[in-house]
C-alpha cells in the first residue's frame, strides 16, 4: 500500500448545541525506508473554534546508516496559535563513527524558542571519543555549551583520559 487516507465529517445537534467537525489521516509510504505522513482535522464545538494540522517524513536509509525522522505542527484554538518543528538525524557509516543532528522550534502566540544539537562519536579499539554541541534560545537568553569525552587505552593496566565541558 502506496498512499492510504481515512476522511470523516460529522455534525451532530443536541440539547448541549452544535458541533462540526472533519478530519483527514493520509500516509504515503512509497518503500520500506520512506514514510510521509500528513493530518489535519477542524472542529466547532458552539462557536468555539479549533484547527490542527500536523506532518512527518520519515527516512531510513540502506543498512541504517542514515536516519532522519522530522516532525511539523499547527494548532489554533481559544489559546492561541502553536507551531513547532522538529528534526532527528543521525548517520553512521561504519560501527567506529556516528554523527548525529536535531533540532527543534516552537513559537507559541508570537513568542518563539529554539534549540539545536550535534555530535560527533567515534568507538575504536583503544580510542573513544564523544564530543556534543548545543545552542538554544529561548526567552529568558541564548545558551551554548560543549563538552567532550576522550581516552585513549595505552594498555591493560593504564588509560588516559581527557574531559571538557564549554557552559
Amino acid at each position: 500500500n502506496v498512499f492510504k487516507s481515512n476522511n470523516e465529517v460529522k455534525y451532530s445537534k443536541d440539547a448541549t448545541g452544535k458541533t462540526f467537525s472533519a478530519s483527514t489521516q493520509n500516509t504515503y509510504t512509497p518503500n520500506d525506508r520512506t514514510k510521509a505522513t500528513l493530518n489535519g482535522s477542524i472542529k466547532n464545538q458552539n462557536g468555539e473554534k479549533t484547527k490542527n494540522a500536523n506532518g512527518s517524513f520519515d527516512f531510513q536509509g540502506k543498512r541504517n546508516k542514515f536516519t532522519s525522522d522530522n516532525k511539523v505542527s499547527f494548532t489554533k484554538d481559544s489559546n492561541g496559535n502553536t507551531f513547532t518543528a522538529s528534526t532527528q538525524n543521525k548517520y553512521t557509516p561504519n560501527d567506529k563513527h556516528t554523527l548525529t543532528f536535531n533540532g527543534d522550534y516552537m513559537n507559541q502566540n508570537g513568542k518563539s524558542s529554539f534549540n539545536v544539537n550535534g555530535g560527533y562519536n567515534y568507538q575504536g579499539n583503544k580510542f573513544t571519543s564523544d564530543n556534543r554541541v548545543s545552542f538554544t534560545k529561548d526567552q529568558s537568553g541564548k545558551t551554548f555549551s560543549a563538552s567532550t569525552q576522550n581516552k585513549y587505552i595505552i594498555n591493560d593496566n593504564a588509560a588516559l583520559s581527557l574531559n571538557g565541558d564549554y557552559l
